[in-house]
């Protein structure tokens, strides 16, 4: 018997055969094996203590499903693009346990008590395992019973949740987004120009496109988010938009929406034919359409908030028209006449509420609020609905700035163009810092106080073309005078 770890210096491979399902676990189908039809589960699972990853392989078979003892397997394992398990294991329950852990690169084996009872467990480690993402395997048994002249082999993989969160600045003030992927590893998760967007290593090739029933992604906003709190969300994949009802929206979680993007095996062959799918997946996820009203559930699940609020971006001392009907979610989204009472509120202040009942017909209720001065963001509220004491809900509004000088945006664009210097950048926003147009301390001597993050020129630039709003913009500019990049 032979076993290697592959060391990590290895050439990253190209297997095109990384198929991953997305449910922790696949069964692969029957083939010959000296007369027996045999198959294989994976299954892989996140474990607690220092292995934080295992996998079982167990031979079956076909037939029945009946576990197969006395199994000898030849395993290779790829992830993130390195072979991280190369070797031959004899497996006398049938069952093999790999069990991976994140650290120096060294392999274990044993066979239970004593190294001679229980299921055949390996234990590897490496630089790869501290991550969930897709597992690549090449499968093969040597040996069932006996030894075979012509060992089954197999291609297949599992994927094992991987979770990302990044902290970004928003009109609404720094926003947590926490993004769970449930087929690879995700790369360059970031917020801009109104969208969540992410990207992830991708097989487009025909065979493992067949292979892949779907890839299933998700992510997590706080309610306080307003700006992904619209109606509908629709998502652009690889520069594509990607077929209606791709993204579901659910709310019914207390304080957070969570945003599900689905793709089938179908828009994955149409983005091959089309040329646009390579190695790579790439996600921009936000509103379906310009104008949309926002949306919310009651903290009891029962109703649905529909809302549109008018300007967008209130003005302290202004008004903010307020339009909104009440969905019954139990009865699908119909609308319903119920009593409620609906307030507006500023850094938890009051300073509107009014009692009503919901007309029901479809058509929306208003009211019309000044903005108080002073206020940054609104909180739109809706409480004891139907009579109920935890029927209540709740939507932000981003309160505008003062306005932004027309020859700033000219130095903007340069900067994002790369004609202006950080530090004649940074001076410029000390300017509005002193305007009021930045919620910051304007500084004595504006300039650059450490390197600016790639994103932000990325935000300037769009911001420059007039396709971020000034509030999107304005808060990326607070977040790096926090963070000291603008001192």
């Amino acid at each position: 018997m032979k076993a290697l770890l592959a060391a990590g210096a290895l050439a990253a491979l190209g297997c095109a055969c990384a198929y991953g399902h997305g449910i922790g676990a696949e069964l692969l189908p029957p083939q010959d094996a000296g007369g027996r039809s045999v198959s294989v589960e994976i299954t892989g699972a996140k474990t607690e203590g220092d292995y934080q990853r295992e996998f079982t392989f167990r031979a079956l078979e076909a037939g029945s499903g009946e576990p197969i003892a006395h199994v000898t397997y030849q395993i290779r394992a790829v992830k993130s693009g390195s072979v991280v398990l190369d070797g031959t294991f004899e497996a006398p329950t049938g069952t093999l346990v790999v069990e991976m852990q994140d650290g120096p690169e060294r392999l274990a084996e044993s066979g239970g008590l004593f190294g001679f009872a229980g299921d055949k467990r390996v234990r590897v480690s490496g630089p790869h395992f501290g991550t969930g993402g897709l597992y690549s395997f090449d499968v093969a048994l040597p040996a069932v019973g006996s030894e075979l002249e012509a060992p089954p082999r197999w291609k297949g993989g599992v994927s094992l949740l991987d979770v990302k969160e990044i902290s970004v600045p928003t009109a609404f003030g720094p926003q947590q987004i926490r993004h769970m992927s449930y087929y690879d590893t995700v790369e360059r998760l970031w917020y801009s120009g109104g969208r969540v967007q992410f990207a992830m290593p991708f097989d487009g090739t025909p065979e493992a496109i067949g292979q892949t029933p779907t890839v299933h992604e998700e992510f997590r906003v706080s309610k306080e988010f307003g700006d992904m709190m619209v109606s509908e969300l629709s998502a652009v994949v690889n520069g594509a938009p990607a077929p209606p009802g791709t993204v579901q929206i659910d709310d019914f979680a207390d304080g957070y929406r969570t945003v599900h993007v689905v793709l089938g095996r179908d828009h994955l062959e149409r983005l091959h034919e089309r040329g646009i799918l390579g190695s790579e997946l790439e996600f921009s996820v936000g509103p379906a359409g310009d104008g949309l009203p926002f949306s919310t559930v009651t903290r009891n699940g029962q109703y649905r908030i529909v809302a549109e609020l008018e300007p967008r971006r209130a003005a302290p001392g202004g008004e903010l028209d307020i339009s909104y009907r009440i969905e019954d979610v139990f009865i699908k989204d119909r609308p319903v006449s119920a009593a409620h009472r609906m307030y507006a509120e500023s850094d938890g202040r009051r300073f509107f509420e009014t009692d009503s009942v919901s007309r029901g017909d479809g058509g929306y209720d208003t009211a019309v609020v000044k903005i108080p001065d002073g206020a940054r963001t609104v909180h739109v509220g809706f409480e004891r609905i139907g009579g109920g004491s935890l029927a209540e809900a709740r939507l932000p509004v981003a309160v505008a700035e003062a306005p932004i000088p027309g020859w700033v945006r000219g130095t903007v664009q340069l900067w994002a163009q790369g004609s202006v210097s950080d530090g004649e950048f940074a001076a410029a926003m000390g300017y509005l810092a002193s305007l009021g147009v930045i919620a910051a301390e304007a500084p004595r001597e504006a300039g650059a106080g450490g390197p600016m993050p790639g994103w932000m020129k990325d935000t300037a630039g769009l911001w420059a073309r007039g396709d971020v709003p000034d509030a999107e913009f304005v808060a990326g500019i607070e977040y790096l005078m926090e963070l000291g990049a603008i001192r």
